[in-house]
């Protein structure tokens, strides 16, 4: 297409770097946390599938929440801050692009977190997340806690990050919840996403 727009006589032409592949694979870090924080939590949003996903390191370690494809981003950004990835977590059973939870475990070594009712049957390895599991890191910071939120997929999982920020997945929205409706169950599903929201989530402070 640059290639045409030249040919007819437009100057100011430029293209991208692998195309559509790149578009869809292109991550955009940006931290959203306080730099006085023992830690550092990222969020990469994703522009051409409209999605997010988060790096947390703490000391030498880091865990990465809902990875994309294009692991060697979460790794590399982990080796700047001199840390390496122990884990990675999914809150949900995706519907509209494919994990890179699999493909980071079989490179790191480490365990892919996840939902067992999202995930049960999957032909590749991992390590089920129970109803308020927490974990932590070796050096001291913030305790991950998953609570379960069912509703948008009866597996969907939250990761709340030292009592202040919620990693919702699509249970959360900023003016919306996620839809209940992909399953082919909307009613049972919509159910649970209404106790998620009222229950299971209520004791969250509003910030």
């Amino acid at each position: 297409m640059a290639d045409l727009l030249v040919g007819n006589g437009f100057k100011d032409v430029g293209y991208l770097r692998q195309g559509i592949v790149g578009w869809g694979n292109l991550l955009v870090p940006k931290r959203i946390n306080p730099e006085s924080d023992n830690y550092a939590l990222y969020q990469f949003n994703r522009p051409g599938k409209a999605s997010c996903s988060y790096l947390l390191t703490c000391g030498k370690e880091a865990m990465v929440f809902d990875p994309s494809r294009n692991i060697e981003a979460y790794i590399g950004l982990a080796a700047q801050r001199d840390a390496t990835i122990v884990r990675s977590f999914e809150t949900h059973r995706q519907a509209d692009y494919i994990s890179g939870g699999p493909a980071l475990a079989e490179k790191t070594g480490y365990a892919m977190m996840a939902a067992r009712s999202d995930f049960e049957g999957a032909d590749f390895p991992f390590e089920a997340v129970a109803d308020n599991d927490c974990f932590s890191f070796t050096a001291p910071g913030p305790e991950i806690r998953a609570p379960h939120t069912p509703g948008h997929t009866m597996g969907s999982t939250c990761y709340l990050i030292g009592n202040k920020y919620l990693l919702s997945g699509d249970t959360i929205f900023i003016n919306t919840s996620g839809r209940p409706d992909l399953g082919g169950k909307w009613e049972q599903w919509a159910r649970e996403l209404y106790l998620t929201l009222m229950l299971r989530l209520r004791g969250l402070s509003d910030d």
